[in-house]
């Protein structure tokens, strides 16, 4: 099972630290972790569908939602790093340097910072449903090795998320509205 580096979550460590360490743990820490924890928990979904998808007809449709989970994931967190993080630490640069930062392609860095949340709250909700779903990834009686292991790696990656959420949800975002309204 891939694990992620899951921290205690005390918000003076985190909100000390620069937009460029916080940004880059985030990347390094939990983007990194979801691309590799994904396809190892959608191998698992498969063969424990084919093993187990009679008796559990609800792992289809487990499947069906973790797959709808990680292709939005991928999209948000290729605009988190290709648009929204790299924003960010310029304007903070910006500022320290005396010049104007890079152009945006929002009026507001609120405007993106909406929008991530909206797809914090998206995969949150296909999370509970997948939570739901597993009974609250109980293990059946009849679950075979990779089975239990794709519960543990499905409650495991939801326990990241929520980590990578609440760091970028009440610590980075606002942080970022609040730096670029001090202008």
């Amino acid at each position: 099972m891939i694990m992620a580096e899951h921290t205690e979550l005390r918000p003076n460590r985190f909100t000390t630290w620069s937009f460029a360490l916080l940004t880059g743990y985030i990347v390094e820490n939990h983007h990194n972790y979801i691309r590799a924890a994904a396809p190892v928990i959608a191998g698992h979904l498969a063969a424990v569908v084919h093993d187990h998808g009679a008796a559990h007809p609800e792992l289809r449709k487990v499947q069906t939602v973790f797959a709808a989970v990680v292709d939005d994931l991928n999209q948000h967190m290729w605009k988190e790093e290709n648009i929204l993080f790299p924003y960010m630490r310029d304007m903070v640069a910006a500022r320290h340097e005396g010049r104007a930062p890079m152009p945006a392609p929002f009026a507001s860095v609120s405007m993106p910072v909406a929008r991530m949340m909206a797809d914090h709250e998206q995969a949150d909700d296909e999370l509970a449903q997948i939570r739901d779903l597993t009974r609250g990834y109980v293990v059946p009686g009849d679950a075979c090795e990779t089975y239990r292991a794709c519960l543990g790696a499905l409650e495991e990656f939801e326990h990241d998320l929520h980590e990578h959420v609440h760091l970028e949800n009440t610590i980075l975002f606002p942080r970022a509205v609040a730096f670029e309204q001090e202008d």
